[in-house]
């Protein structure tokens, strides 16, 4: 029987065939080891951003002023939206009986709500002065999202990057030499 298998060339067959099934197993793990720290890392770049951009809306405010912006662009199309009814009405006459008839999300009713019963604004401000802030800001906030989560892509790329450029110092060639 041995020396079948000689003669046929099916030992060999067998042993270059253990050979590529070992590098596949390889392979497998290597791309899957890869795709699961792509992953990890896109989850990761999810979370900060998310954590983090409300500070980066903070700090695009402080650098260039981005809420005093919008909210003057915003002011100006919040009437074209929500009426101009709403929008000129002063924050104290705004109840539910008022806001009932119009039509606004339930969101905003809450927030006018809160707003005309904390006596946090003068009651003769438009409620176009109270929304055009708070929504420059949401805007801000998802423009601080998107930033963040660019910035964190780019550099999860580059630690992606340093770590398979590392395997390609001549100082570390030599010691994986020595240890073959």
């Amino acid at each position: 029987m041995a020396n079948l298998l000689l003669s046929s060339n099916a030992a060999v067959d067998i042993v270059l065939i253990a050979i590529m099934a070992l590098f596949a197993f390889y392979g497998f793990i290597k791309g899957f080891t890869s795709l699961l720290v792509r992953f990890l890392a896109g989850i990761l770049t999810l979370v900060l951003s998310f954590v983090l951009c409300r500070n980066a809306a903070d700090f695009l405010n402080d650098v260039f002023g981005m809420t005093d912006k919008l909210g003057a662009s915003v002011a100006g199309a919040l009437p074209g939206v929500f009426g101009e009814e709403l929008m000129s009405m002063p924050v104290s006459m705004v109840n539910e009986g008022n806001l009932g008839s119009l039509s606004v999300p339930k969101f905003i009713v809450n927030l006018l709500l809160k707003i005309a019963s904390d006596g946090s604004v003068p009651a003769d401000t438009a409620v176009v002065d109270v929304l055009a802030p708070a929504f420059a800001y949401y805007i801000a906030v998802v423009i601080g999202f998107v930033l963040c989560y660019i910035l964190f892509r780019i550099l999860f790329f580059l630690i992606g990057r340093l770590f398979k450029g590392v395997n390609k110092i001549p100082l570390l060639e030599i010691g994986r030499a020595s240890c073959r």
